[in-house]
């Protein structure tokens, strides 16, 4: 029986993965869990053949799970499951090294189907990405915002909310005059000048 970790602060989706992996005889839901820390320390003392994973998580997001998880030499495979755009996070994913990444809007068969084909071997990511298929705007969408690194991404869409600084900080366990370095960074590369425009470039541009 193949062993899995779910990491998702979100119990209900946990519980309809969990419900549908181990109904099928195949899987064993090892751990449950929501903060990326805790996941962390227990994959480092315990092997796991698939980590199913949030993006957005406290403390830390998923893509500095992922790369703690590459640092470390961990085997496991990872299949992301996120409800952002998949047509920007989708090539991030795989940029990371993940084997999989599929939409929190599917439903859970096609979360199985994922998990068995990644489980067995296989890459699993939208089509689109795969044949490099996206349409004119969402591929230039894709190649400007691809300056921003994963964190200078997260925070981005973090200030787009409207976040403070502060709460950036305390969220990602940074401090307050790093969130601000970030900023400048962010603000830098998309050749924008405030927060604000920030705001509008982020949801015209669905990354959020």
């Amino acid at each position: 029986m193949r062993s899995i970790v779910i990491i998702d602060d979100h119990p209900a989706i946990c519980l309809a993965i969990r419900s549908a992996l181990e109904e099928s005889g195949e899987f064993k839901v090892v751990l449950e869990s929501g903060n990326g820390i805790d996941a962390l320390e227990y994959l480092r003392k315990n092997d796991a053949d698939l980590v199913i994973l949030d993006l957005e998580l406290p403390r830390l997001d998923g893509f500095e799970i992922m790369k703690r998880i590459r640092s470390a030499e961990l085997s496991t495979k990872v299949l992301f499951l996120s409800a952002k755009n998949e047509n920007i996070y989708a090539i991030r994913a795989l940029n990371a090294g993940a084997q999989g990444f599929i939409s929190k809007g599917k439903n859970i068969n096609d979360i199985f189907q994922a998990v068995k084909m990644v489980i067995a071997g296989y890459s699993f990511f939208p089509e689109s990405i795969i044949q490099g298929l996206t349409n004119g705007k969402r591929t230039e969408i894709a190649r400007e915002s691809k300056s921003l690194s994963n964190r200078e991404l997260m925070i981005a869409r973090l200030l787009a909310e409207g976040q403070s600084n502060l709460e950036i900080g305390v969220a990602l366990s940074i401090s307050n005059k790093t969130v601000s370095n970030y900023k400048v960074r962010i603000l830098q590369k998309l050749n924008i000048n405030s927060v604000v425009e920030l705001a509008s470039y982020v949801n015209e541009n669905d990354l959020n």
